[in-house]
């Protein structure tokens, strides 16, 4: 992987959590259609939410696996499904990891043992969630989202 040291762009990203997207794309598809060819036979209202509800899973996915941290010379890129938030590196006042869901077995400064873990990036208008870095409760995920908070660290100079 490149670093971005010498000005190359690095985009990091869950891989993991970008093929859990994708999924959910085909999952969503696959209710959309079967909703839609019952939907020519029955004319059910039941068929037209699950449509909504399989372009609602689609749309999700979708937004999950675009979803990533660019670094690019003197600047971070969070990309969070349609928001984009650009920072310079100034800006940027901590990197993080923070838990979403499960919030028991927390130790104090250490995200929760059982919960999601997500990067959070802190500025003066508040912090960012950068969704497009999960890691699950497997130990090898969580290691290499410690190595993308450090990269990102030293991106913006704060190590």
């Amino acid at each position: 992987m490149a670093s971005s040291a010498d000005g190359a762009t690095v985009r990091l990203r869950s891989g993991e959590w970008r093929l859990a997207g994708v999924a959910a794309i085909a999952l969503g598809v696959v209710v959309v259609v079967v909703a839609a060819s019952r939907w020519t036979e029955q004319r059910s209202f039941v068929d037209v939410f699950f449509a909504g509800v399989g372009i609602a899973i689609a749309v999700t996915g979708l937004l999950l696996s675009i979803s990533s941290v660019r670094l690019v010379p003197g600047h971070v890129v969070v990309v969070n499904g349609w928001r984009r938030y650009v920072m310079a590196n100034d800006e940027v006042d901590g990197v993080s990891i923070v838990g979403i869901g499960d919030r028991r077995g927390a130790e104090e400064g250490e995200p929760p043992p059982r919960a999601t873990w997500v990067v959070q990036i802190d500025r003066d208008e508040g912090p960012i969630l950068a969704f497009g870095l999960l890691a699950n409760r497997k130990d090898v995920h969580r290691a290499r989202l410690r190595d993308d908070v450090e990269q990102i660290a030293m991106h913006c100079g704060l190590l």
